[in-house]
């Protein structure tokens, strides 16, 4: 963050915190909490169904009262998916807390080769505590792009070779082993599988 920053942020929660004094208002939000990572990344292509992505937040976090914009996936500014619940986990350790927020979605492929955006409205979630006693911080809007590629890639191997590797690993087995159906050899079963090709 630049040097910069940090003062003018100083300046705005402390303005915030001022008029909140003023109004005799407790409740005030400050929209200035932002994510640390994400498990989408827009530099890596997305392959895997939809089902959940995580937002870590470098603070402990909540879910804020009376929330009624859903987390959202867009792709050119239309609604693909909802979200269907958000779950927080909170861990602390001696020389950090972390937030992360849960998102998750009706398990689906998302159409491939288009770019999407993971939208996140603003105050949403929020730091468990108040800042000072004088106002909540909560999330700013969040909106970060993901891509589903056009092809997968290559596959490797075929079925036939698969199945020519298993039986050919069978073949060196010579174990008796008893079951319900009386005493089978394994090698049994592939003299009388291999017989079959």
């Amino acid at each position: 963050m630049p040097m910069r920053t940090k003062p003018l942020i100083t300046i705005v929660c402390t303005l915030l915190g001022l008029q909140a004094l003023y109004a005799g208002n407790t409740d005030t939000t400050a929209p200035i909490m932002w994510p640390v990572s994400y498990t989408i990344k827009s530099d890596k292509p997305f392959v895997y169904p939809l089902e959940e992505i995580g937002i870590t937040f470098d603070r402990a976090i909540k879910v804020m009262d009376g929330v009624t914009a859903p987390v959202t996936i867009q792709a050119n500014g239309e609604v693909v998916a909802e979200a269907t619940s958000i779950e927080i986990i909170n861990s602390e350790s001696k020389n950090s807390t972390q937030g992360i927020l849960n998102v998750h979605f009706e398990k689906q492929n998302l159409p491939k080769g288009v770019t999407y955006q993971l939208c996140h409205p603003e105050g949403v979630i929020g730091w468990t505590e108040m800042e000072e006693g004088i106002y909540q911080l909560v999330n700013g809007a969040i909106k970060t792009n993901f891509s589903v590629p056009d092809s997968l890639g290559p596959t490797f191997g075929t079925e036939e070779c698969s199945i020519f590797v298993a039986f050919d690993c069978i073949s060196y087995k010579t174990q008796t082993f008893s079951s319900g159906f009386g005493e089978l050899s394994l090698n049994n079963l592939w003299n009388e599988s291999s017989s079959h090709f």
